[in-house]
């Protein structure tokens, strides 16, 4: 009986945060507007440059299993692109949604940034490249933008298996 009050005990102290929302909402606008936003804009503009305006084999990657070819890239990076100009507008528009849609909108935009960087680690050859790297940035982005130790640790651990599934292709 001892062990079942404790597991309570232990869930009820990670699913609750003690950072007041005034808090909360200077620390995803910190983080997610004003330093996240820009920087991914202007990796977009670069991506954009260097996807459409250089010569690429058309063929990207050819395993056993997998092949991937610019078309693919192109078509998932204009889409990428596209929900990012969303993004974009709802943040520029911050301070006028309730908390909780700016938190799952946060929450949602770090999936998927986590997923499209492992893809991009696996279109650039896993661990010998420099974008392998980038995960430990999302990680610390992860833990300034979501306080909630238990949705903080969910997200890190699905970028976690984003980047082991790159790593194993």
């Amino acid at each position: 009986m001892a062990i079942i009050q404790y597991i309570k005990r232990f869930f009820r102290i990670v699913s609750t945060s003690s950072v007041d929302p005034e808090q909360q909402y200077r620390r995803l606008k910190l983080m997610e507007r004003d330093i996240a936003l820009p920087v991914k804009v202007v990796l977009l503009c670069l991506t954009a440059y260097y996807l459409f305006f250089f010569q690429h084999d058309e063929i990207i990657v050819r395993g056993e299993d997998i092949e991937i070819t610019l078309k693919q890239i192109k078509a998932v990076f204009l889409g990428y692109a596209l929900i990012n100009i969303g993004v974009l507008v709802f943040y520029l528009n911050f301070n006028q949604w309730p908390l909780r849609i700016v938190q799952w909108v946060a929450l949602g935009v770090n999936i998927l940034d986590g997923l499209i960087v492992s893809a991009l680690v696996v279109i650039t050859q896993g661990l010998d490249s420099m974008v392998y790297w980038v995960f430990i940035v999302l990680i610390v982005r992860n833990a300034i933008a979501v306080p909630v130790p238990v949705t903080q640790i969910s997200l890190n651990l699905i970028t976690t298996v984003g980047y082991t599934t790159a790593i194993s292709i």
